[in-house]
C-alpha cells in the first residue's frame, strides 16, 4: 500500500481483471493483511475506484477493529 492508503491492480495478475485493496491492521497498528474487491476490467475501471474506496476502507477498519486495532 502506498501513501494513498490503498493499492490498485490493473490487469497485472490476469488480463481483464482489476482490483483495489486496503490494509488490515492488528492491535499494534501493524499491517497484517488486506481486504480487496475485484472485477472485470470493462466494468471495474480506474474511474470507479474513488466511489468504492469509502466502503472498502470501512470494511478494512471493521476487520482491523476485530483484530484489536483502534484508530489513534
Amino acid at each position: 500500500m502506498g501513501a494513498s492508503g490503498y493499492a490498485v491492480v490493473r490487469e497485472e495478475f490476469e488480463i481483464g481483471l482489476n482490483a483495489v485493496a486496503v490494509p488490515v491492521y492488528n492491535h499494534q497498528g501493524v499491517t497484517i493483511g488486506a481486504v480487496s474487491i475485484s472485477g472485470p476490467a470493462f466494468r471495474f475501471d480506474p474511474e470507479k475506484i474513488p466511489g468504492l474506496l469509502d466502503t472498502l476502507r470501512e470494511a478494512g477498519l471493521k476487520i482491523s477493529a476485530n483484530m484489536g486495532y483502534t484508530q489513534r
